[in-house]
């Protein structure tokens, strides 16, 4: 298994944080879904996030593929 190149984990990172950054409690809003909700989905690794400060702050984009990713289309 080949490792991925560090130039394309930062364009990742980059691309993820370029649409800016929520706190918790907006991301918690946003995706309908408890503090505790977010807190363990968080823990699990399922939703990327950085401590500025005191906070944690999650990419918009992330929860925007989140979001994207659980879309249920009716066939």
């Amino acid at each position: 298994m080949s490792a991925i190149p560090i130039q394309s984990t930062k364009s990742r990172r980059e691309r993820l944080v370029a649409d800016g950054m929520v706190n918790t409690t907006q991301a918690a809003e946003w995706l309908g879904v408890s503090m505790s909700t977010l807190w363990r989905m968080m823990d699990r690794g399922e939703i990327p996030w950085v401590h500025i400060g005191r906070g944690r702050y999650i990419p918009r984009r992330a929860l925007m593929e989140l979001a994207l990713d659980g879309l249920k289309w009716r066939g």
